[in-house]
Order: C-alpha cells, then structure tokens, then sequence
C-alpha cells in the first residue's frame, strides 16, 4: 500500500477527535442516567448556553475542513463529503453523550491513473461524565466514558478494494480535553490534539 494511501485514513481519523463524544440518545446518559458520582449542579454563563441541548455537527463544514487539511499536506484530493448525523449533549450535573452515525468519503487522485475512495464511518453510543477545568468555562474534560465507538475504514483504489479495518475508539476519551464556545445556537468545539474547529447548530 503506498503512502498515500495509508495517510488518508489517518487524516479521516483525526475528525474523530470530537465525534468520540458519544453517549445514548440525546438527553440520556444510558444506564440508570447517573454521571456514577455524586450530581453536583454546574453553573455560569458557558454551562446555561450548552446544557440541555441537542447540538447538531455541521457535517459539510467538517467535511470542507478535511478536504484543506489534506490539500496543505500535499495531497490531490477530488472530493470530501460527509453524511449522517451527529448529537451531542451536556446536562448541568456532568453528564454528556451523543448519537453518533457519521460517514466521510474522501476522493484522491494518486497520479499515474490512479484514484483512491476512502470511505470512513463513525458510529457508536459511549457516554460519561463532563466537568469545567477548574472552573474556566472554556475548557471541558471528559471521564468515565464507557467503551463503545468504532471507525471502520472501507478503501478501494481504482474500484479494488484493499482490506477493511475496523478500530475502536472511545476509551481513548477518557481524560481528554475539548474547548468550547458556545453563542446563542452555534456552539464551535476543538479537540484536545485535533487540528479541526467543529461547528455545532442547536437542534431544538
């Protein structure tokens, strides 16, 4: 397998940097709906503006930003697209999660008459616990996330399709980062380690 063709996967990879945030249906924390310690309220501006909340991902725009990522590293790419949908939530005593089932397709002309199809699904229901770092309000980390997200890439190059893998993904949360802004319906977020800014639109 040539360079490219291991490196666009990984660039895939890095959007699910925030797409790990991942929980049950909107608004539940699965399980018996506790964070699994003692539900202390969140308050201040940041936390009134996020919580309880279904925050819908801007799919085209995270799709825009991994086809210029892969530009600047020096690759042709065709195309970048994203379907699905994907919800995130937080509620006041520290709980969060998501609904997750997303799938970007990146296009790459490798030269010499060859194309490369990377197709990379997101998918899977972990959720956790939420906390302000110390207090900033623009800071998130996350805990306790069970363990339940997969990225599965499909790759075919000249429609011949090279192995499947299969990764989990969400344990890997756990004591991670994210910074967010939130105004009014528009929430923006970035991941610890990620180089992608994520638009969320309020969906309720």
């Amino acid at each position: 397998m040539t360079k490219n063709a291991l490196l666009v996967p990984l660039m895939l990879l890095a959007l699910s940097g925030c797409t790990l945030i991942g929980g049950g249906s909107a608004g539940s924390a699965g399980g018996d709906g506790t964070s699994g310690g003692e539900a202390t309220e969140l308050a201040g501006g940041s936390t009134a503006c996020i919580m309880d909340r279904n925050w819908s991902l801007d799919i085209d725009d995270a799709a825009q930003q991994l086809g210029a990522y892969m530009r600047e590293a020096g690759l042709v790419v065709v195309d970048t697209v994203g379907t699905g949908e994907q919800l995130i939530w937080f509620d006041e005593i520290g709980t969060a999660g998501s609904a997750t089932d997303v799938t970007y397709t990146a296009t790459v002309d490798m030269g010499d008459g060859l194309t490369m199809v990377v197709v990379q699904n997101h998918a899977g229901s972990p959720y956790g616990t939420w906390a302000w770092d110390g207090g900033s309000e623009s800071t998130i980390i996350f805990d306790d996330w069970s363990d339940d997200y997969v990225v599965t890439n499909t790759t075919t190059i000249n429609g011949i399709a090279t192995p499947t893998s299969t990764t989990p993904m969400s344990a890997g949360l756990n004591g991670a980062s994210m910074t967010v802004s939130c105004d009014g319906d528009s929430m923006t977020t970035q991941a610890e380690g990620s180089p992608f800014t994520q638009l969320w639109h309020a969906a309720d």
